[in-house]
C-alpha cells in the first residue's frame, strides 16, 4: 500500500494518534547546520560553508548512527554523550573548533534546548485541535532527551497532548517498540486503537509496526511500503475539514 494518501477514513476505529515530534510537527527556524555553524561563529571560530556542511552531513551519516546503543537503550546521558560524539567529529575537522568543542556544544546544547529555537510545522496546531475535537487523544512518542517537555511547554503547545514520552526520560529509543507500548499502556488503549505519525521510516515506520501500531509516514513524496503516507499535517488537517 505504499503511496497510499492517508486521509480522514483512516481514523475510522481509532481512538488516538502518537506523533513523533522534531522534524514531524517540530521544525528548527533555520536549517540544523546553519544553526551549528552560527553557534561556532559566535565563539568567535569562522568555517567555510560548503566545507562545514560538508563536513555536518558526514559525520551525521557516520557517527551519528554509531552513536547509540544497537539494543536501543537510551538515558538522558547517553543522548547527550552521543551528540558529543556528533559534534567532535565535526569540530575534528576544524582545529579552532576542535579546540572550543566543549564550549561549543554547551552553547549548542542551550541553543536546543530552548523553544525560541523552534517552531510548530504550519498546520499542526488546528490538526491538533481537529483531531482533538473528534473525541481522539494524543501523544507525542519521540526519541529525544526530555528537555522537550520544557521546549513544548515554551512553545505553547503541550496542552494539546496528552501524554509526551521521550526516549531519555524511558530508556528506549525507536524503533524499539517499547516506547510505544509505554504509550500505549499510559493512555489506557490497544495497538489496533492508536496510529502513528512520523518522518522516519526506521524509527517511527518501523517502530510503530513492532508494536503492531499503524504507521503513517510524514513526507511529500510516498516510499513504497506497509504503510500511508501523509503529505504534510497542513494538508492531511485539510482532508479532516473537508469531511467534517
Amino acid at each position: 500500500m505504499g503511496g497510499i494518501r492517508m486521509n480522514a477514513d483512516a481514523l475510522k476505529g481509532k481512538k488516538a494518534v502518537f506523533f513523533d515530534a522534531g522534524f514531524t510537527f517540530l521544525e528548527p527556524h533555520a536549517p540544523v547546520p546553519a544553526i551549528y555553524r552560527e553557534t561556532a561563529a559566535a565563539l568567535g571560530v569562522e568555517t567555510d560553508e560548503s566545507r562545514f556542511q560538508d563536513a555536518f552531513h558526514a559525520a551525521w551519516r557516520g557517527a551519528g548512527g554509531r552513536a547509540f546503543r544497537p539494543d536501543h537503550r537510551t538515558s538522558d546521558a547517553e543522548e547527550l554523550e552521543a551528540w558529543r560524539v556528533l559534534t567532535r567529529h565535526i569540530a575534528s575537522e576544524f582545529p579552532q573548533l576542535l579546540e572550543r568543542h566543549p564550549e561549543w556544544l554547551d552553547a549548542l546544547v542551550a541553543r536546543f534546548d530552548s523553544g525560541s529555537t523552534w517552531r510548530v510545522a504550519a498546520g499542526a496546531r488546528p490538526l491538533f485541535d481537529a483531531l482533538r475535537g473528534r473525541g481522539l487523544k494524543l501523544a507525542v512518542v519521540s526519541n529525544w532527551h526530555t528537555a522537550l517537555h520544557r521546549i513544548l511547554d515554551e512553545l505553547a503547545i503541550s496542552e494539546s497532548f496528552d501524554l509526551v514520552v521521550c526516549s531519555g526520560g524511558e530508556g528506549f529509543r525507536k524503533p524499539h517498540p517499547e516506547l510505544f507500548r509505554r504509550a500505549l499502556s499510559r493512555l489506557g488503549l490497544s495497538p489496533e486503537e492508536v496510529v502513528h505519525i512520523g518522518d522516519s521510516l526506521h524509527d517511527d515506520v518501523a517502530g510503530a509496526r513492532r508494536a503492531r501500531i499503524d504507521a503513517w509516514h510524514l513526507s511529500a513524496t510516498p516510499v513504497a511500503g506497509r504503510h500511508g503516507t501523509v503529505p504534510s499535517l497542513e494538508a492531511f488537517h485539510r482532508n479532516l475539514v473537508a469531511n467534517e
